[in-house]
């Protein structure tokens, strides 16, 4: 039993708020490290895996190994597909990053169909090849899933990880990407730990591995870690959803899925949310609910990508507003300050320059009333009289010193005036 949901925002909201399409009880097929969330109240979950998690240390030496799920039953998906479970026990089954692995994806989907009950959950989660390591392989044809499946088979064959070594280059554990190994002829496999063989085996490139020994051990190296042996992307996954409605007899209903890089989503899969409907129709009506299911929600989602792109646009026309704004913003405010300091420094000058009159001019001429009011405006408003007072009586006998400081107010209150800036 799992605690009740609780809503947090990050990188697996997406993934969280699927989580709500599974009620009841349910299996998971390889949690490996990390299980889906299965969060919503009265929810019970048991994990079904390939092996146990002792049982991955020379499959996986670069995962630690206590991070691996515990599972409740051990089977081999490629020969007894889901074969421990009754037909029509389940009430959901969750297939995270499993059918992309297995050697016979549509007996898979067919063993998932089995056992949910009607009206049962599928969620079915798959890297986007796109947006992984797997971006250079082509997609796997439906003709080829249809031709596995009626020939039974049941191993993923030599063809399929040939080609995953040879696109993928450098695979997880392996090299940094872009690294290139250093052919060793001489690489003596039987000498290493099983730890240092597997590591050393995947530095290897397909084309650096000329020793049929060595190609042989890296083939079944990779086949023991459950490579991706069939690719796509959501739209070329979704006929092989069709062909299991058409063909296999598949009551399946689309209800709900993910795209890549959908908000609090991953950029590197998509997820599918498929229903076994209560009430199957025929095989072409079936097929035909479902498609028209699918295609309402995918043109829904395409507008929202849409409009969200639009918003995206929006927001960074907005903020590149915004910065102009803020930088003419904050060449106003510089500006505001540059001419408080102006003002600042016209009302010394005033105040100066109106004391100095008033105490040289009593027995020279100067008129006090004419000092008292100047000396009663404002620090701006003065300015006007005062200079007409200094050149007034810029020829009056003053001492040398005062005629000097009498000059620079002058001129400071000429250079504030000519500013053209308000001075009040």
């Amino acid at each position: 039993m799992t605690k009740p949901f609780e809503y947090e925002r990050g990188s697996e909201t997406a993934r969280r708020q699927l989580s709500r399409h599974l009620v009841g009880q349910g299996i998971e097929l390889g949690p490996g490290p990390k299980p889906f969330p299965a969060l919503m109240p009265s929810t019970s979950v048991r994990y079904l895996d390939a092996w146990a998690p002792n049982d991955n240390a020379d499959r996986f030496p670069e995962i630690e190994q206590s991070e691996f799920e515990p599972p409740d039953i051990i089977c081999d998906f490629n020969v007894e597909g889901l074969a421990p479970i009754e037909d029509g026990s389940q009430d959901f089954a969750v297939a995270s990053h499993v059918l992309e692995h297995v050697a016979n994806p549509l007996h898979m989907l067919c063993e998932l169909h089995r056992v949910l009950r009607p009206g049962g959950t599928a969620l079915i989660i798959l890297p986007d090849r796109h947006n992984t390591f797997d971006r250079h392989r082509p997609p796997t044809p439906l003709a080829h899933l249809v031709e596995e499946f009626e020939a039974g088979v049941t191993e993923v064959d030599d063809a399929h990880i040939e080609e995953f070594i040879s696109f993928t280059a450098v695979h997880p554990g392996g090299g940094p990407p872009g690294t290139s190994s250093v052919p060793d002829e001489n690489l003596d496999l039987e000498s290493m730990s099983v730890y240092e063989r597997s590591l050393a085996l995947l530095w290897l490139r397909w084309d650096d591995v000329k020793v049929p020994a060595q190609r042989r051990e890296l083939i079944e190296l990779h086949r023991k870690r459950s490579i991706h042996a069939h690719v796509w992307d959501v739209d070329e996954f979704l006929p092989m959803v069709r062909h299991g409605v058409l063909q296999l007899g598949h009551a399946w209903q689309f209800v709900d899925g993910l795209l890549p890089g959908d908000p609090g989503g991953r950029p590197d899969e998509f997820a599918l949310v498929l229903r076994r409907d209560v009430s199957p129709r025929g095989c072409e009506q079936q097929a035909e609910r479902l498609q028209a299911a699918w295609d309402i929600w995918r043109g829904y989602r395409d507008d929202l990508r849409a409009e969200m792109e639009h918003l995206r646009e929006a927001l960074a026309g907005s903020e590149d507003d915004n910065a102009a704004l803020r930088a003419e913003v904050a060449e106003l405010e510089q500006s505001a300050q540059e001419l408080e300091r102006s003002r600042e420094e016209l009302r010394r000058a005033v105040g100066e320059a109106v004391g100095v009159l008033h105490r040289l001019g009593q027995g020279r001429g100067l008129a006090p009333e004419e000092i008292l009011t100047v000396r009663r405006q404002p620090g701006g408003e003065a300015v006007p009289d005062l200079i007409e007072l200094l050149l007034r009586y810029r020829n009056h006998p003053f001492q040398e010193g005062t005629r000097r400081s009498l000059g620079k107010v002058k001129r400071t209150a000429l250079q504030v005036l000519r500013s053209g800036r308000p001075l009040r």
